[in-house]
């Protein structure tokens, strides 16, 4: 409320839309899904006013750094609207904001944005539509590619063509398996955070895996087989990662996880109920593992 009567008695800028993207998050965290999505297309709006989207066409800015920190405001909107989207329902309601081209320059870290201008420019030289860079992988960059996945599995969702549907569906699913795979390796191989973009690359997997096992979507049997399985070896992934992070589990310190993943973990949950626990009405070992680790991942944000 406060920060709606800021926005109406100031004009849009750079800092206030940073702090809109603030409160989206602790939105999106605190599972106001609907004020989240309201919050980030508020933010939409100021960075179209601002002229923050035509920015990532720019091939040369005035001044770098502040160009660079414009177009991640940009690249966050966009990543963010599409995974919040995913937890409402429908999937296929209105986006404020277009998915850029395969032309536009990746996001960069802020890491990179401090460094010199021959590592900048280096970095500023990955285009979307590019190979993934697996050495220079980064979390940003990989929500990014993934969300990109994710806006392509939305679009798809929306057609109402079948047939692009039954064409189009099984080649991002393989893209986004590619995807997760390379960001799996580099988590456990670096021991860096990539939890945003493995989130939003399962997130975008369970959308796509969930429409193509619906019964209404589908009569081919092996297509509804084929995405129960995968839905299963979603849920395994993210039982080995809950694993991973219950163990290490330090409620001291200050890392707050993307909220990204407590949706990965409820999809998850409520997949492994329907599968396991429906009928007897139990919860397995599996089940309670995951509840624990959305508990912790919960607690970092004082979600109660």
């Amino acid at each position: 409320m406060l920060f709606a009567h800021v926005q109406g008695a100031v004009s849009p800028s750079p800092n206030l839309i940073r702090a809109g993207i603030l409160i989206t998050l602790y939105e999106y965290a605190h599972s106001k899904l609907d004020t989240a999505s309201t919050s980030i297309k508020s933010c939409a709006k100021m960075a179209q006013a601002l002229g923050l989207h035509e920015l990532m066409y720019l091939q040369e800015t005035e001044e770098r750094l502040e160009g660079e920190e414009q177009r991640n405001i940009w690249w966050a909107i966009i990543i963010y609207e599409r995974a919040i989207l995913c937890d409402i329902m429908p999937v296929d309601q209105f986006l404020a904001t277009a998915f850029p081209s395969s032309i536009v320059p990746l996001p960069l870290e802020s890491s990179v944005l401090d460094k010199s201008d021959e590592v900048h420019i280096r970095a500023a030289t990955r285009l979307l539509g590019s190979a993934i860079d697996i050495e220079h992988l980064s979390n940003f960059v990989g929500q990014a590619q993934a969300a990109n996945l994710l806006d392509q599995v939305l679009s798809v969702i929306k057609t109402t063509d079948r047939n692009i549907k039954l064409l189009e569906l099984p080649k991002i699913d393989e893209r986004l398996m590619g995807l997760l795979g390379v960001l799996l390796e580099k988590s456990y191989s670096t021991r860096e955070h990539y939890c945003g973009a493995i989130a939003i690359c399962i997130r975008a997997l369970h959308v796509l895996h969930g429409y193509v096992s619906d019964p209404t979507f589908t009569q081919l049997e092996i297509w509804g087989q084929n995405s129960a399985a995968a839905l299963n070896t979603l849920s395994e992934m993210v039982i080995d990662i809950a694993k991973y992070y219950n163990k290490h589990f330090n409620p001291l310190d200050d890392d707050l996880p993307p909220p990204a993943i407590f949706y990965m973990a409820e999809a998850s949950l409520k997949h492994l109920y329907k599968d396991q626990c429906f009928e007897t009405g139990v919860e397995t070992e599996d089940y309670k593992l995951l509840r624990k680790y959305l508990d912790n991942l919960k607690s970092k944000w004082n979600v109660i």
